[in-house]
């Protein structure tokens, strides 16, 4: 049997000798590639599948006994949901892993990926989705933005304020969800302008990524490189603090003067089929008792994050309560979340094929150049991703290892893949994007706020360059 773990162990790739060029690497690439290319091309699968199903309608009216449901606008549906690309290319990707090292050391591949991420993003989704946290997050931001005028605009710059801080302490995919859900109740339902919601989800992809750096644990890319680089919280606060803080602030400020007219043509009306979160008022206020129960396994899952058996436990007594008590909640709906889930587990197993051809890439940057190339890979690979094999190249300086975590942060709002957290904003307020939404588009949104903060982190480091 072939040492199959020389070949995809991110640990032996990343070697002058594995560098090198082979029939397995190209195929494992293109088979990336070609997921890549498929997210940003979601969108076009589900306008083509709204075509195909307007057509069955109409054939239907002239047929009575014509099928009910058109199979290809389904499957072109379910090519169009981003969730499922990555873990779709694992297909193709499995079929060429077992022509080459057989069936074997291919399950053994797929058991030596960690998977604890895309476990932990479906329980705090579900569990940062709740209606005492959601009302919690919502009383907190409300007495805020009350204080400053309580108006739609007041509400926007709150929560892009508020909600990436929130996001460095209760962890980025429990804020970006209550984020995303009040966003949706406080802007989305009013049908804004296309530039109003693309800067709006460009701006809190961008603002989230860059948050996460204020601590070592709420973050995935922190997390990684707090452990190989031995940074603590302090490290964290001393290198990006500020920056981040004045960015944010920098930023919310310029799109809140800039979107004015934007803000004043909301439509007055809500959508008729936006009355879900607001029609629970019969069941009253939530419990204290209740909200405070949530809040103890929401701290003792992220402290639990590094250990799958002990969230999952939580987890799994959590939905004992939230069924006890479900005249406070709403409808646990797990579809979303374990979608993202799968999502990113896709995406785990993509990349530890992918190590080969990014160590020569990083060899010998220099500063801005590492800052620059960090970004670019984060667009296409996930930071995540970028941060564990950053980790993996030998004695970089302390200036090298600032640039190149600065680049992959500022770079995690360009595309939904870039982040992990961006798939849980997404799925949330996607429906409000007539067609869905647009890489292109998001790209563009993300473009502005993206440079802004490499040129902070660029010209203001907080290490000696």
């Amino acid at each position: 049997m072939q040492n199959f773990f020389l070949e995809v162990e991110l640990s032996s790739i990343l070697t002058a000798e594995a560098a090198s060029v082979t029939p397995f690497r190209i195929l494992t690439l293109l088979i990336f590639a070609a997921a890549v290319i498929h997210t940003l091309m979601a969108n076009h699968f589900t306008s083509l599948s709204e075509k195909v199903a307007g057509r069955h309608a109409k054939k239907m009216k002239t047929k009575p006994h014509y099928k009910q449901v058109s199979f290809l606008a389904e499957v072109l549906h379910f090519f169009g949901e981003i969730e499922v690309v990555f873990a779709l290319w694992v297909v193709p990707l499995m079929f060429v892993v077992t022509i080459f090292y057989g069936w074997d050391d291919t399950i053994q591949y797929l058991n030596s990926r960690v998977y604890i991420e895309p476990l932990f993003i479906v329980v705090m989704m579900s569990l940062a989705a709740t209606r005492p946290i959601i009302k919690l997050a919502e009383k907190g931001v409300h007495a805020i933005a009350k204080f400053f005028g309580d108006t739609k605009a007041v509400w926007w710059l709150t929560i892009l304020t508020l909600g990436p801080l929130l996001g460095s302490v209760i962890t980025e995919v429990a804020a970006i969800t209550i984020a995303a859900v009040l966003l949706k109740e406080k802007l989305f339902i009013y049908g804004p302008s296309k530039r109003l919601a693309y800067g709006t989800l460009g701006l809190m992809f961008v603002h989230f990524s860059v948050g996460g750096t204020l601590t070592n644990f709420a973050a995935p890319p922190a997390l990684t490189l707090s452990r190989c680089w031995e940074w603590d919280v302090f490290d964290f606060l001393s290198q990006f603090g500020w920056q981040v803080l004045f960015g944010i602030f920098f930023l919310n400020v310029i799109y809140f003067l800039y979107y004015q007219k934007d803000f004043k043509q909301l439509k007055k009306v809500k959508h008729k089929e936006e009355k879900s979160l607001e029609a629970d008022e019969h069941k009253g206020p939530v419990p204290l008792w209740v909200t405070l129960c949530h809040l103890v396994f929401l701290v003792w899952i992220i402290m639990m994050a590094e250990y799958p058996p002990l969230f999952l436990g939580g987890y799994l007594v959590f939905l004992g309560f939230h069924q006890a008590t479900r005249y406070h909640q709403y409808v646990l709906n797990l579809k979303r979340p374990m979608m993202v889930g799968l999502f990113l587990a896709g995406l785990v197993i993509h990349g530890g094929f992918q190590g080969w051809w990014i160590e020569p890439l990083l060899g010998d940057l220099g500063y801005g150049a590492m800052m620059l190339v960090g970004t670019v890979l984060t667009a296409f690979n996930e930071n995540t991703t970028v941060a564990h094999l950053a980790c993996l190249l030998s004695d970089l300086s302390p200036r090298l290892q600032y640039a190149i975590a600065s680049g992959l942060v500022a770079g995690g709002g360009l595309t939904i893949i870039a982040h992990a957290p961006n798939p849980v904003g997404q799925s949330l307020v996607r429906k409000y994007f007539r067609h869905g939404i647009s890489p292109w588009s998001l790209f563009l949104s993300a473009l502005i706020p993206t440079v802004v903060f490499l040129g902070i982190f660029y010209f203001f480091p907080s290490v000696k360059v």
